[in-house]
Order: structure tokens, then C-alpha cells, then sequence
């Protein structure tokens, strides 16, 4: 991520980051994830299409 100097790059590391830790939660047992949009969706669209 501090390597990363684009914008579109670091939003897509969140992205991949979020995705990992969901399997690692599911994994783990846990049942259920609240995601947070912030009044930007487009990143937890990406994530919950990854995921579902």
C-alpha cells in the first residue's frame, strides 16, 4: 500500500484486502458482516460481488 502512488491502485488493494479478511472471518465462523458505504458504494458493490 505505501509503494502504491495511484488512487485507482490503492482503492483496488482496499478492495482485495476487504475480500481476504471476509474469508478469513467466514472461516473463523463468523456468520455475519456489516459493510459500511459511506456514501460510496462502488467499492462494497466490488466486494460483495467477489464474495457472493
Amino acid at each position: 500500500m505505501e509503494k502504491a502512488r495511484d488512487k485507482k491502485l490503492i482503492f483496488n488493494i482496499g478492495i482485495e484486502w476487504a475480500i481476504q479478511q471476509y474469508k478469513e472471518l467466514k472461516n473463523y465462523g463468523v456468520k455475519v458482516i456489516h459493510y459500511y458505504t459511506m456514501d460510496k458504494p462502488e467499492n462494497i458493490y466490488k466486494i460483495v460481488q467477489a464474495i457472493y
